[in-house]
This record gives structure tokens, C-alpha cells and sequence, in this order.
């Protein structure tokens, strides 16, 4: 049977174990020959007969606590400044609601003073509110849990979730005056500040996976996205993934070159550094090559497309940065 090669998005990744995992559940699959995870773009590459369908893949994963999505690079570069935006935020509210938290309770051990209902009470709402900001790490973490595959969000989920139902028997039992043996202390801060600290360390670790990719992320940047294509004598801009080989293109007076191909009519000056590095605008006449991500500077220039879609200079070169970051060398996979 035909085996057909496919790059999914994989939400949830962030340790070597997550790599683990996801390449575990994909190559249990029947259908699935091979399953590489990067986890520094955050996908999976993979190599499958072309029987099994896209459902069965993201089900495999979605029950060890990660999301299979099918994505293109530009939906990834805005996915990952969304996902830093919301940690920086979740970080700036966790914060804001940690600090109080940790001096209420250091402040009763400090001064050696009673506790009472009204700090009792402070600590359990921040806290309560810092678990509700940071519920990911419990849903992943337990889901992770339960079918026995536990991870770093599952250790966050339990420790945190531990001193959380301790301290929360110990209120009940020292407003009530239960009486109960051991249950006398209040580990609100504990639970509340680790959640604080663990947010900084995604926080920080997203920014730092974000500059170890930036050259690729500032190459999906640059992709070009339209067209103007040539349609019963009429020129409609249309998606890049929408022109075919053979079309005629148009590109204006400061538009970006979308595809490959010749120069049919017109001559411009064009710029080619984002392919090539060189500064000065190249002349343009007809017959001459045009590639795709260059930049026409002055006249209007009509192309023939011949090179489309991941068959361009451009995507090839993405392509190549990205087989790079996919490779593994044998030791990473041990």
C-alpha cells in the first residue's frame, strides 16, 4: 500500500517525556510507519499508508492529553505568539495573586502569630483562583495520569493538588475543632506559589523556544499569502494555494512575487534578498526568472507561473530549515 508523508501541529509539548509520548501513541497505531516529534516546532512528521484517516491520529493523541492539528506555518507563527501572550498573562495574574498569598502565610509564620478564620479564608480564595488560572496542568496532567503514561504536569497536579486537599481538611478541622490528628497546618502557599513559579518557567521557556526558531518563524513571515491571477480577462487575487502551474500572475509596483515562474510582459527592478542576501535590486525583463518571495520594486511585471505551491525556491528552502530541525540524531531517540 502507498505510504504518504504529513506534518502535524501538536499542542501540549514541552518536555522530552511529551516527545516521548506522542511518538508512543502514534506508532502504537496500525497504518502508522513512522512518527517524529519536534518539539522545538512543536510537530510531528509522519509516515502512514494513505488507508488511515486524520480522526484516528488526533484520537490517539487527544487521550494521552496533547491536540493533533492541521496547520500551516503561518497558523503556527500567530499560534505561538498567542501562546506567549496568554502565559505572560496567566504569569501577571498568577502573580499578582501569589505575592499577597505568600506574605499572609509567611507573615503568620514569621510573627509566630495564631492562625485565624479571616487569614484562613484570604489563602484558600487566592489560591482557589490560581488553580482555577492554571487548570491546564491539572486536565493534561491527570488525563496523562489516567492512562498511565504520567508526566510533568501530572508531579505539578498531584504535589500542588495534595497540599491544596491537605490544607483544605485542615481549615475545616481547625475552625470546627474536629480534632483530627495531623491535620493542623496550612500548605495554601505551597500549592499556590509552585503554580507561580511553574508559570514562569513556561512563560520563560516558550520565549526561549521562540528564539531558537525565529529564523524559520521570520522565513513563514515572509511566505508570501496572494496572487493575481489572470481569470476570464480579469485579475482576482487569490490565495497562494489557489495558483496552479501554467497561470498568468501580475504583480504591481511594490507587491511581493508569490510563485515561480518567467517574465511574460513588462520589466522592473526586483528584490531578491530574502532569497539570495544580495541588497541591490535585479532588472527584469522578459524571458528572465522570477522567484517566488522576491519583492517587485518599480513597473508592473506579468509572470506564467511555473513552480507552485512546495515545488518553489522559497518553500524549499523552509523545507530544508525544517528537515533540520526534524532530524534526530540516534542517541536523542535512546
Amino acid at each position: 500500500m502507498e505510504s504518504i508523508l504529513k506534518t502535524y501541529g501538536v499542542k501540549g509539548l514541552h518536555c522530552a517525556g511529551c516527545v516521548s509520548t506522542v511518538e508512543k501513541a502514534l506508532l502504537e497505531l496500525e497504518g502508522v510507519l513512522n512518527a517524529s516529534v519536534n518539539l522545538s516546532l512543536e510537530n510531528v512528521k509522519l509516515e502512514t499508508e494513505s488507508s488511515i484517516i486524520f480522526e484516528t491520529l488526533q484520537d490517539a493523541v487527544q487521550d494521552h492529553g496533547y491536540t493533533l492539528v492541521e496547520e500551516n506555518p503561518e497558523k503556527y507563527s500567530e499560534r505561538k505568539e498567542k501562546e506567549i501572550h496568554s502565559l505572560r498573562k496567566h504569569l501577571i495574574y498568577n502573580g499578582v495573586l501569589g505575592i499577597p498569598l505568600l506574605i499572609i502565610a509567611m507573615g503568620e509564620m514569621m510573627h509566630d502569630t495564631p492562625m485565624n478564620f479571616g487569614n484562613i479564608l484570604i489563602q484558600l480564595f487566592l489560591t482557589t483562583l490560581i488553580i482555577i488560572i492554571s487548570r491546564y496542568y491539572y486536565i493534561n496532567g491527570f488525563t496523562a495520569l489516567f492512562h498511565k503514561n504520567p508526566n510533568m504536569n501530572s508531579l505539578v497536579a498531584l504535589g500542588t493538588g495534595a497540599a491544596f486537599t491537605y490544607s483544605l481538611i485542615s481549615s475545616v478541622n481547625l475552625f470546627y475543632g474536629l480534632g483530627f490528628a495531623g491535620f493542623n497546618q496550612l500548605y495554601f502557599e505551597s500549592a499556590g506559589i509552585i503554580l507561580v513559579f511553574i508559570t514562569l518557567g513556561r512563560y520563560l521557556e516558550a520565549r526561549a523556544r521562540s528564539q531558537t526558531t525565529q529564523a524559520l518563524m521570520e522565513l513563514f513571515k515572509n511566505a508570501p499569502r496572494t496572487g493575481f491571477v489572470r481569470k476570464e480577462d480579469k485579475w482576482q487575487e487569490v490565495p497562494i494555494e489557489a495558483i496552479k502551474e501554467g497561470d498568468e500572475v501580475m504583480i504591481k509596483p511594490g507587491g511581493q512575487i508569490p510563485v515561480d515562474g518567467v517574465v511574460i510582459e513588462g520589466a522592473s527592478f526586483v528584490n531578491e534578498s530574502a532569497l539570495t542576501g544580495e541588497a541591490l535590486p535585479v532588472e527584469k525583463q522578459v524571458g528572465d526568472v522570477l522567484m517566488g518571495a522576491s519583492m517587485n520594486t518599480s513597473g508592473i511585471l506579468i509572470m506564467k507561473a511555473e513552480k507552485v505551491g512546495k515545488e518553489t525556491i522559497f518553500s524549499r528552502i523552509i523545507q530544508l530549515v525544517e528537515d533540520t530541525q526534524n532530524t534526530k540524531a540516534p542517541i536523542q531517540s535512546l
